[in-house]
C-alpha cells in the first residue's frame, strides 16, 4: 500500500512538472508575439515564473493561474518589464511597461 502512494505522489509531481513546462513554452511564445507586434526586442528569450495560484475557471473547476515576467527593449540598451498571465494554459492577460517616447 505504501508503494501505491509513492507512485501516486511521483505521478502528481510529473503531472505538475509537465504542465509547468507547457505553460512556460506558451508564455515564451506569447511574449515573443507581443514584442514582435509592437516592434520590440524580447531580451534573452527568458521568461520567468513570478506567481502561481489556484483559481476557478468559468466552469467552476480549479485551475492553475501562472504569471510570468519577461524583459524587453526598444533599442537594445534599456530594459523594460512585461508580464503574461496564463489560466490553464490559456493567455488571459498581457501587459508591458512600454516606455513613453518623447516627440
Amino acid at each position: 500500500m505504501d508503494g501505491f502512494f509513492v507512485i501516486l505522489l511521483l505521478g502528481a509531481i510529473a503531472w505538475f512538472w509537465y504542465g509547468a513546462v507547457q505553460a512556460k513554452e506558451i508564455a515564451v511564445t506569447a511574449a515573443k508575439l507581443r514584442c514582435d507586434s509592437l516592434g520590440l526586442l524580447l531580451l534573452d528569450q527568458t521568461v520567468s515564473l513570478h506567481k502561481i495560484r489556484l483559481r476557478r475557471d468559468r466552469g467552476g473547476q480549479m485551475r492553475f493561474e501562472r504569471e510570468f515576467h519577461f524583459e524587453f527593449s526598444v533599442d537594445g540598451d534599456e530594459r523594460y518589464e512585461g508580464s503574461i498571465t496564463l489560466h490553464a494554459n490559456r493567455v488571459t492577460n498581457s501587459s508591458i511597461d512600454y516606455p513613453k517616447r518623447s516627440l
